[in-house]
């Protein structure tokens, strides 16, 4: 392999005991450029055999949390503990077996020389290999794809894919929150904070075994991504999110009072509708309050982004 950086390959998972064996196994242990390979799993709370097959297969770290805390807890873990590691790239690829871990020396190459900072694995770039899904799970991708492209300004193909890799300075730039994902969030951040993001077309197997446990419940899935979308859009984006808030009220009570206003110059009187001149002044006074709300909320974004770089420069001095 001769000199070269070193990867941390990390793999969450959650009783993949069928399949995360041969998860490990296909993974290249020698990759042009790289020096050094090791793999972490994080066993997130599995009952049945996934860790001691995991240590079997040859993963170098097996972690384990006691209970089930959810896939955003466990890649954070995982991005943390190959930091600890001084992985120069590290790559997050799903225990079940849908990607191909032969790929790993194709997708981390923009990453090892230097032209990118994430790679995002795409199920969507080449439409000759678009996996089986169901219309409303391609409709949920869809929807989160135009609301991170949006916010982004970002042309990405799939913001779901859980095959990735990170250069170090991206991973050490990681702050998520959610639980129970991560995918969207952290584009998210990174390109808010100038990161190069790009894709690569990756091949997807029929999943074998089971179901996705991340997006078994599609409405209860979308509703939790939505959720953690929407806390990423008031931290990064607090004018965008506050703002519109305010807008929409502040135009709907002015919109009522206007057309109100109409109605008195018409016929002279309110009446029956004086309870909607009063809500159309609450509107405007709350639309007001979400404006000068999403002013102050972005000084205090200001501070965030302080934090952020203490938080860096932390984790870069103790290589953490």
């Amino acid at each position: 392999m001769g000199n070269g950086k070193k990867l941390v390959v990390v793999i969450p998972a959650f009783d993949e005991e069928r399949t995360i064996g041969e998860v490990i196994k296909g993974i290249p242990r020698r990759i042009d450029g790289i020096s050094d390979i090791q793999i972490v799993v994080i066993d997130d709370g599995s009952s049945d055999n996934t860790k001691k097959i995991a240590k079997d297969a040859g993963a170098d770290i097996v972690l384990s949390h006691s209970t089930n805390i959810g896939l955003g807890r466990s890649f954070l873990d995982g991005i943390k503990q190959a930091l600890s590691m001084d992985a120069d790239l590290i790559v997050t690829i799903d225990a079940d077996g849908q990607f191909e871990p032969k790929e790993i020396p194709h997708i981390i190459k923009d990453v090892r020389d230097g032209k990118s900072d994430l790679v995002l694995g795409s199920r969507f770039l080449d439409k000759k290999s678009y996996p089986e899904m169901s219309f409303i799970k391609r409709f949920g991708n869809s929807i989160f794809r135009y609301i991170v492209n949006r916010l982004t300004n970002q042309d990405l193909s799939d913001t779901q894919c859980g095959f990735r890799v990170y250069s170090r300075e991206a991973a050490l730039n990681i702050n998520s929150f959610g639980r129970h994902t991560y995918t969207q969030e952290v584009i998210i951040t990174l390109a808010k904070k100038g990161f190069r993001i790009t894709e690569f077309p990756c091949m997807v197997n029929k999943r074998g075994y089971g179901k996705s446990k991340i997006a078994d419940n599609v409405l209860l899935y979308g509703l939790k991504a939505m959720i953690i979308l929407m806390q990423t859009v008031r931290d990064y984006s607090p004018i965008l999110f506050f703002g519109s808030i305010g807008m929409v009220f502040l135009l709907l009570g002015l919109f009522v009072d206007f057309v109100l206003f109409v109605r008195w110059l018409l016929v002279g009187v309110i009446s029956p509708y004086r309870l909607m001149v009063t809500l159309a002044s609450l509107s405007i006074v709350l639309g007001v309050g979400f404006i000068i709300l999403s002013f102050v909320v972005d000084m205090l974004d200001r501070h965030r982004r302080i934090t952020e770089e203490i938080l860096y420069e932390m984790r870069k001095s103790k290589k953490t």
